[in-house]
């Protein structure tokens, strides 16, 4: 059963990943670390964008982030996200083909 703590932290990383911008930063990072300007132009995202929303996924602990040099590279804290926000793909398709079932038979 989940305490009033853990679900709180739920709703945490619900609310980090409930902006496109991040999701697509995400999805750039699947792959392995980069930096900001090869997630920019990965995620078609101004650098200035791009910079705001790391941030706010680092705040929330999904990725981490090292200097080499004069660059930051940023990377998933736990490559496990990535595959968890891919399975939301099936839940999304059931859920369609549930919407338009639905609408057939009304």
């Amino acid at each position: 059963m989940d305490t009033l703590e853990h679900i709180d932290l739920k709703a945490q990383l619900f609310q980090a990943l409930s902006n496109p911008g991040r999701l697509k930063i995400l999805k750039a990072l699947e792959n392995g670390p980069l930096n900001v300007g090869r997630i920019s132009k990965a995620t078609e995202l101004s650098e200035a964008k791009t910079s705001n929303l790391l941030k706010q996924l680092s705040y929330a602990g999904l990725l981490v982030c090292t200097q080499h040099g004069r660059k930051r590279y940023y990377s998933l804290f736990n490559p496990c996200l990535i595959e968890w926000v891919n399975g939301a793909n099936s839940f999304i398709t059931a859920n369609m083909l549930q919407k338009s079932t639905l609408r057939i038979a009304a």
